[in-house]
Parts: C-alpha cells; sequence; structure tokens
C-alpha cells in the first residue's frame, strides 16, 4: 500500500478543499481535488502488477452520505515494451480512529520500467459533520511587540498555528528526536488589547480524532519583536491534545509569546466532465451565494520538442463560465478545488516517452470579460514518431526539415465558490429555484460513468482535434513559429 498525505506537497500536488453549506446543521458539501504522486514503477513486461494508493484526505467527518469520485492519470511513462496503465476502482473511506476521509484507488502496471507517477482525483461528497477543533489565545506584552496599529488582517499573518502528529525518531547511531507532522491548520479569529497585553484568539477547525496532537505557534513575518526573536509557548491546556466524538472540541489551549533567541524548525506549508456550466445554489460560506462546476480542455501546444529529451512548460486552460455581475474595477473574491488530467496522448513507435499533468498551479478570471480560465504545469518526452505522422519539406541536401505530431489533450475540471448577484425573475417566468441536490449528485455520476477517460481517450485517438509537433531527432534547426524543423 502506498499512503499519501494532502497535507504533504511532496506527496500530493495542487491539493485544494471546498465546502459549502446545504442549509441544514451538520451537513456539508465538500469536493476535494489534487494530483497525487504515488511514484510507483515495475520492470517487467509480462506480468500485471496491482496496488494501491490511499490519499488521506485531512478532513473530519461523522459519515459520507453520498460521493461521486473521479480519478485520471497524470503522469505515465514506458521505456519501449509492451505496457499497461489503470486505475481500477476508488473508494472514500472513514477512518475508524481519526475520523478523516481517505481516498484509495485501486491501480495496475506493467512494462519495463514503466511507471505510473502520478493520477489527478475530484471527489464531490455529502457528509455529515460535527462542530469540532482546538481553540485557545495568543497573548504577548506591549513591551515586546507593540502592536497598536496593526490590524485584525495583519494580527492574522503574525502566527503560523497547527495541530500535529508527533514521531520519536531514534536514527541508529545518532540522537532521538520528534518529528512534527502537521495535519490540521489554525485560524485568528479576532485581535483585541487586554491591559498590557495583546490578544489574538485562534481556532484549528477539523483536527482528527483519536490520536494526540501538539498544538505548534511559530511566529509569522509581521510579528516584529523589539529585541532579538520571539518564540510562543503554551501557557495552558492540556498538551498532547486528544479529540473524540464525544469530546470533539478542546478550549483554553493558551499560548504566550516571549522574546528568546532560539533556532526555530521550519515546518512544511501547506473525472467528472459536465460540458455544460452548472451554478447551484448555496447558502454560505459568505461571502459566497454560487458553487460552479465547469470543465475545459486544451492541447499542451504548440510546443517544440526534442526526440528523448523531457520539456516542461506551462499552459492555461479556458473554460466557458463567465461570472455574471464581473466588473473590471473589483477583483472577484472566489475559491475552487481543480483536477487536472491527460484525455489523449500519442501516437508514437515502441520506444521510451512520458507525459505529465504536474501541478495545477493557479486560477483566476480574465481582466476583460470575466472569462474563468486555469493554469497548469506539464512535461513531455516525446517517443519514436509513429508511421503517417510526419511530413519531409525539401531535401536533406538542401537544408530541408521533417515535422512530426503528437497528441497530447489535457483536461480540467473545476468547482469554483463565487459571489453572482441573483437573477430577477422573468415576465411570466419564476426565481430560480435551487437544484435538489440529489439529483445534482445523480447527474454527476450519471456523466462521469458516460465519459470515462477511456472512451473519451478513444474518440481522441480515431478523430485528431489537437497536435503537438515535435522535433524527430536532437540538433534541429530553428523553424517557424509554433513549429520545428529537423534534417532527414
Amino acid at each position: 500500500m502506498i499512503s499519501l498525505d494532502a497535507n504533504d506537497t511532496g506527496q500530493v500536488s495542487s491539493a485544494r478543499v471546498i465546502e459549502a453549506d446545504l442549509g441544514q446543521a451538520n451537513r456539508k458539501m465538500m469536493i476535494f481535488s489534487g494530483i497525487a504522486i504515488p511514484q510507483w514503477t515495475v520492470n517487467d513486461d509480462d506480468h500485471t502488477y496491482r496496488e494501491t494508493a490511499v490519499v488521506n484526505l485531512r478532513r473530519t467527518v461523522l459519515a459520507v452520505e453520498q460521493a461521486t469520485i473521479s480519478i485520471g492519470l497524470a503522469s505515465i511513462g514506458n521505456d519501449d515494451t509492451t505496457f499497461l496503465f489503470a486505475a481500477d476502482s476508488a473508494g472514500l473511506d472513514v477512518d475508524p480512529l481519526s475520523q478523516e476521509l481517505k481516498l484509495t484507488v485501486n491501480m495496475a502496471l506493467q512494462g519495463e520500467e514503466t511507471g505510473l507517477n502520478r493520477f489527478g482525483y475530484q471527489i464531490v461528497t455529502v457528509v455529515t459533520t460535527q462542530v469540532t477543533g482546538i481553540s485557545g489565545t495568543i497573548r504577548w506584552a506591549r513591551d515586546i511587540f507593540d502592536a497598536s496599529h496593526s490590524t485584525p488582517g495583519q494580527a492574522a499573518q503574525m502566527f503560523q498555528i497547527t495541530a500535529n502528529h508527533v514521531e520519536r525518531i531514534n536514527p541508529p547511531g545518532g540522537f532521538a528526536y520528534d518529528k512534527y507532522t502537521p495535519v490540521a491548520f489554525g485560524v485568528t479569529t479576532g485581535f483585541f488589547t487586554d491591559h498590557n497585553d495583546f490578544v489574538v484568539p485562534y481556532e484549528i477547525p477539523g483536527a482528527p480524532y483519536n490520536q494526540p496532537l501538539v498544538v505548534m505557534v511559530e511566529i509569522g513575518s509581521l510579528f516584529h519583536p523589539v529585541h532579538g526573536s520571539a518564540v510562543a509557548g503554551q501557557v495552558n491546556g492540556p498538551n498532547p491534545v486528544v479529540l473524540t466524538v464525544a469530546v470533539p472540541g478542546v478550549s483554553n489551549v493558551n499560548f504566550r509569546v516571549s522574546e528568546i533567541i532560539i533556532r526555530q524548525e521550519r515546518f512544511m506549508p501547506i473525472n467528472l466532465f459536465l460540458p455544460q456550466v452548472t451554478r447551484i445554489p448555496i447558502t454560505g460560506p459568505e461571502p459566497y451565494n454560487t458553487l460552479v462546476c465547469v470543465e475545459g480542455s486544451t492541447n499542451g501546444g504548440p510546443q517544440t520538442l526534442t526526440l528523448g529529451k523531457l520539456s516542461r512548460w506551462g499552459v492555461t486552460v479556458p473554460t466557458t463560465f463567465k461570472l455574471a455581475g464581473f466588473d473590471q474595477r473589483v477583483p472577484p473574491a472566489f475559491d475552487h478545488s481543480t483536477t487536472a488530467f491527460m484525455s489523449s496522448l500519442g501516437p508514437a513507435e515502441d520506444d521510451t516517452w512520458l507525459y505529465a499533468v504536474d501541478n495545477v498551479t493557479g486560477a483566476g478570471f480574465n481582466p476583460v470579460d470575466g472569462t474563468y480560465y486555469v493554469n497548469i504545469d506539464v512535461a513531455e518526452m516525446p517517443g519514436d514518431p509513429a508511421d503517417g505522422t510526419c511530413i519531409g519539406w525539401g531535401t536533406p541536401e538542401g537544408g530541408g526539415f521533417t515535422e512530426c505530431f503528437y497528441f497530447f489533450t489535457i483536461q480540467v475540471t473545476s468547482f469554483v465558490l463565487c459571489y453572482e448577484p441573483p437573477l430577477a425573475s422573468q415576465p411570466g417566468g419564476t426565481n430560480p429555484k435551487r437544484f435538489p441536490l440529489a439529483t445534482v449528485l445523480s447527474t454527476i455520476r450519471g456523466q462521469t460513468r458516460a465519459e470515462g477517460i477511456a472512451g473519451r481517450l478513444s474518440e481522441k485517438l480515431g478523430l485528431p482535434g489537437s497536435v503537438i509537433p515535435a522535433l524527430p531527432a536532437p540538433g534541429a534547426a530553428p523553424g517557424k513559429p509554433g513549429k520545428c524543423r529537423c534534417r532527414k
């Protein structure tokens, strides 16, 4: 089993989660996305190997009512042999001890020097939750740092608050030490004074159950002590903290900042296809009133590539979602959960090759018309071109070149929390109604089954809609923009 942590950027890239209130106590829609990095390789083209990847999504729930899971291959490679890549099945479970959501993906692989390095995932689920978490205050004296002119927003950037799992490490021949792994992150909820002290309340929502957690407060960039360095130490409350279903919250885990010269360790910060734009009215969180689901696709080029060499570049994927009420003077408030994966690639003869979607690097709205887009990082090392995919221009003696083409189509699915002005009723019509949740999830499940990755791949290879020109050999001469040349 390959265990992956959504809080570890080395194990899950571009991990995102958004939550929408459904108007009922203790019920939420949660939407997870990311690109998991199992880095699983085999070296045998005579047998099919199977492995399971488990992604800890780092959200605590009591139960899962409904869930739709989509998986897509995001980085695969092969070294000139018979191959097989598969994500056979996926499931969503609640850990019986920590109550954390975990994604399970069953994979298959065959081939020499063959790797399934990454897969994209997106999960739409309705869960039963419980108000849970850790809370307390962080305070310091005025003579350490006078924050009289600081705003609550600036106070939020003074501290990095985490709940950590602690593991005792005993290296052979070395000194034992404690390894702290963040499993939940805190937010500040205010800022006030108390006599000669400044006080910042904080909360850590969604901390896992039934495991000892050590709360840590690290000093941020906007805290400027008068002398030397500053450190926050716990002065009240249990240490470690243990949450349970019976006791889901612990308060008064308080800290005080002192001026000390110490060395501080840094902790690591932190397929669903809907061809139309789907808007779902929601009741929160503020300031959002709409959950939008949109998909987009693009080719990876044009991009000049060299045979046998790995190239990396960024791609912007457009969508058909335009923000209602968009105003160029006002930056839109939004949050998103986005995944990306490959829907077609190739063709190539037997050779070493690699195609990859590495990261979802961001999303935004076009400043001209408010059209939503997604930015991703991709990579490709093309294999030997297949017959019928190259065109020769001129002769080698006359400085001619050969142009070859490869398919590399990328698919993205994005859920966007945003605010759109309510739609006024039309004459003779009615105000828009909320979508019944069961209908929405049923539609999602149906379309996911109807547009599986294999079907889309076959369709694309049968009717190529986008190509990427690439050089079939090293040492190519420069060509026209968006084209490539090489002497044959």
